[in-house]
């Protein structure tokens, strides 16, 4: 386990947040550890923890799309961890470079901002704007607060994994 401590502006409040990050992880691996814990899961276990957490007007079908949906817009846990495990790296090559100097940290080509990414392992308000209190966001969509369900109760790694934007490097601070 390797950390980095990142401390940026986060959201349209621009509220001063910490994050650690596990930066030393294979999103290979990651996502074949999360396909083994979801491998003998259905949708009818999906919707009976849905109905104990008390997730209202779930039914089978939902469940199907959360954890198995392979259209677009609707791709399911599963179908995401999939694809994650067939690829190297999902970025390289594509979007961002890794940073030459800074373990962690990840440079859009086009825009060249800097990204801390990782395995989040735990995010804390440093200072606010505003009298809005940090919490975690709430999913939209039933599809969204079932899959936050899944990743949360049978304890996803993949669903971790964040990105922060970065004003420079001094953001980061190796732990």
């Amino acid at each position: 386990m390797k950390i980095i401590r990142v401390v940026t502006s986060c959201g349209s409040l621009h509220n001063t947040i910490g994050a650690d990050l596990d930066i030393d992880f294979d999103y290979k691996n990651l996502a074949l550890d999360d396909l083994k814990k979801l491998e003998l899961i259905q949708p009818s276990d999906v919707m009976i923890l849905a109905q104990e957490k008390g997730i209202e007007n779930v039914t089978i079908k939902d469940c199907t799309k959360a954890l198995d949906g392979n259209r677009p817009g609707e791709i399911g846990i599963r179908n995401t961890l999939i694809a994650l495990s067939n690829q190297k790296h999902p970025d390289e090559d594509h979007t961002y470079l890794r940073h030459p100097e800074v373990d962690g940290v990840w440079i859009d080509k086009k825009y060249r901002t800097l990204y801390a990414r990782g395995i989040m392992i735990s995010q804390f308000l440093i200072a606010t704007k505003t009298h809005y209190f940090f919490k975690d966001r709430i999913p939209t969509t039933l599809d969204q607060e079932l899959k936050s369900m899944m990743y949360a109760h049978y304890g996803l790694l993949t669903g971790k994994l964040k990105n922060y934007a970065l004003d420079n490097l001094s953001c980061i601070k190796q732990r």
